[in-house]
């Protein structure tokens, strides 16, 4: 069952990943098996702490539902710190995407 979608005017939070690096653009111990430095064993994954980026949330208003010819359902929001983000609740679907 899915939660219900906000309405126009209600307050929500959202959360944002800042910082992810791409495998690709990782430093060369960050990108596959590497000697962990903390526990002293190999494994994969971000070596330096850095590359996996932080949750940041952002606080807002509901300004518009937007429903898609794709089936996607997305939400325009105005946040306390006058920047406007987009989010999504639900992906593309059905018989448009193929």
């Amino acid at each position: 069952m899915r939660t219900p979608l906000p309405k126009q005017g209600d307050r929500v939070t959202i959360s944002q990943l800042v910082g992810y690096r791409l495998v690709q653009e990782r430093p060369f111990e960050c990108r596959g098996w590497a000697l962990d430095p903390r526990s002293g064993r190999y494994s994969g994954g971000c070596k330096c702490g850095e590359c996996d980026g932080h949750t940041v949330t952002h606080s807002g208003t509901v300004e518009a539902i937007i429903y898609w010819a794709d089936n996607s359902i997305e939400g325009t929001i105005l946040c306390d710190d006058g920047v406007r983000r987009i989010e999504r609740y639900a992906p593309p679907s059905g018989d448009v995407c193929f």
